[in-house]
């Protein structure tokens, strides 16, 4: 009997199948390692909210049975529970060209412009981004030239990212600033773009598409010529990074600026959606073309992981706004004045369920 020669059709075949298997494994694995690393449980918000009197009587328990705790807080006779199931990630616009090739000096890095803080909602199935204002007033934590804690201080918020080496520590100087702005709420990760790779970004999404926004001064920006006023454009990356950029120099000049960064994160998150759901990697993809201006305490597990889920996550098209007002500061700076009560309000829409009686 003859010995039968190997089918080299087959064998290939099985050697592209194995391979396949074996990377759908790797993916896989990454994704449930950041999905346990990042949906763990953490403290809850303190919200300044009226609780009930001493002496009344509260509900022993909510519907699914589970006892009132501090999880739970009362609000115009209603009660509410923070929801646990809940991932937050804070997403910094670096006032800089290039992220800094190693940590420098403390207390002397650029500003973050941007802050769009991203709530993934695991239980309701839906995702909210929430913009703040660089301009809103913080208590933030002051850092001397070593590093070293100096204090507390009270100022704009872009301003807690450049105590720190304009990396990691600045982020994270701006991550807790805008914890505590919400309420000690848990922000389990971040992710800062410098504007150098927005650009970048822009292009290799393949161009961002929008309508010019009235209040863009495009008059005498180099590039700009096109961008005028209610036209629809498909943004270049150097008029991507000055559209979102510029400003009126007002105390109203970064309100009418994050409206335009609101639309072109919007604009620019639909169409990264869209590749991610045909192509789960491709967020892995896009975070490796503009690597070299990030700074992220997002492992790549947690980076599959959230920007899948993401992809697939209810989402309204809006951008909220923590309502304030602007105002001129003593020292002739814009000042954003945090409306505590409104906050109080979206925070509970946002990150509290309302216990049904």
């Amino acid at each position: 009997m003859k010995n039968r020669k190997p089918n080299r059709l087959l064998i290939a075949f099985l050697i592209l199948l194995g391979i396949t298997l074996a990377l759908v494994a790797a993916v896989l694995g990454l994704w449930l390692h950041g999905q346990s690393a990042l949906r763990t449980a953490g403290t809850m918000p303190q919200l300044p909210l009226p609780t009930p009197e001493s002496g009344e009587t509260e509900p022993e328990t909510v519907p699914d049975g589970t006892v009132l705790d501090s999880h739970t807080v009362c609000y115009n006779g209603e009660y509410y529970r923070y929801n646990e199931d809940m991932v937050n990630i804070l997403l910094l616009g670096v006032d800089a060209e290039e992220k800094p090739a190693a940590s420098g000096q403390f207390g002397d890095a650029n500003q973050a412009d941007v802050l769009i803080l991203a709530a993934l909602d695991f239980r309701r199935d839906r995702l909210t981004l929430i913009s703040i204002s660089r301009d809103a007033m913080v208590d933030l934590e002051l850092l001397d030239e070593t590093g070293t804690e100096a204090g507390t201080g009270h100022a704009q918020l872009a301003l807690s990212f450049s105590y720190g080496d304009g990396l990691q520590r600045s982020c994270e100087l701006t991550r807790d600033a805008v914890s505590g702005l919400f309420y000690g709420l848990p922000i389990q990760g971040y992710g800062a773009l410098y504007l150098g790779g927005l650009p970048v970004l822009n292009d290799a999404a393949g161009g961002v598409t929008l309508t010019v926004a009235a209040d863009f001064p495009y008059a005498g920006l180099k590039g700009c010529e096109s961008l005028v006023p209610g036209t629809e454009v498909t943004l270049t990356g150097a008029q991507a990074r000055k559209y979102i950029q510029a400003r009126e120099s007002t105390t109203e000049g970064n309100n009418g600026r994050m409206q335009r960064q609101k639309q072109y994160i919007l604009a620019l998150l639909q169409q990264v959606r869209a590749a991610i759901r045909e192509k789960p990697t491709a967020a892995l993809d896009l975070y490796s073309i503009v690597s070299d201006y990030t700074v992220t305490d997002l492992s790549l597990d947690r980076l599959l992981y959230l920007a899948t889920e993401a992809a697939s996550l209810q989402f309204d098209g809006e951008v909220c706004n923590v309502p304030g007002e602007s105002v001129l500061g003593s020292q002739q700076h814009a000042e954003y004045r945090i409306d505590e009560t409104g906050l109080s309000e979206l925070m509970l829409r946002v990150f509290y369920e309302k216990v049904e009686s």
